[in-house]
């Protein structure tokens, strides 16, 4: 069954686990990270960028997904460029697009996150918005403004150490955040 992130996030916050996001390129990928979540009784992510072909992975994740409708599955543009790519990926199918412009001005970053979030809940799209580093007080401030749906570590130091991210980086988030926390760099086995 596809459904948006936020609604696949919601569940396993609610139900206590994690939810595997694997990056697919093509076909062969997404029916392997189908075949895994039917064996291991999981949702899915399926992480989708760059100059993929976005309209046949949404059809291919839409095939295996009538195929195993037992399996939630968000199907996500990962770490998209731009609004216009944003807006590819929701017109080709994707439940849910991550815009990174850690890059870009604090301002600008906001400003055209804020543009990608108004288009795609209008059509029930979540938003993944990359704004900044932790820690540093501004994505706070981002957050109190509930312009987006989940938030990204851009700390290429902090990626894979949880447990002293939570206590030397995130605290006094807990309180002050809505979103959920997207952290990268798990070197687990799925």
């Amino acid at each position: 069954m596809l459904i948006d992130m936020k609604t696949l996030l919601d569940e396993a916050t609610k139900k206590g686990y994690c939810v595997p996001a694997p990056s697919v390129f093509n076909a062969l990928t997404i029916e392997t990270a189908f075949s895994r979540a039917v064996k291991v009784h999981s949702p899915v992510i399926l992480n989708a960028g760059g100059p993929l072909d976005f309209e046949f992975l949404a059809e291919t994740a839409k095939f295996y997904s009538r195929r195993n409708p037992e399996v939630p599955v968000a199907l996500n543009l990962d770490h998209g460029d731009d609004f216009e790519q944003a807006m590819r990926a929701i017109r080709a199918g994707f439940t849910s697009v991550m815009l990174d412009k850690s890059s870009a001005p604090f301002e600008e970053n906001i400003r055209e996150t804020k543009e990608v979030v108004h288009a795609a809940h209008i059509v029930g799209v979540s938003v993944e918005a990359e704004l900044g580093c932790v820690g540093f007080g501004r994505l706070s401030d981002a957050a109190k403004g509930n312009i987006i749906d989940f938030l990204s570590d851009h700390d290429p130091h902090q990626r894979g150490v949880y447990g002293k991210m939570l206590t030397a980086g995130m605290q006094g988030y807990g309180d002050k955040l809505e979103e959920y926390m997207i952290l990268f760099g798990s070197a687990g086995q799925w």
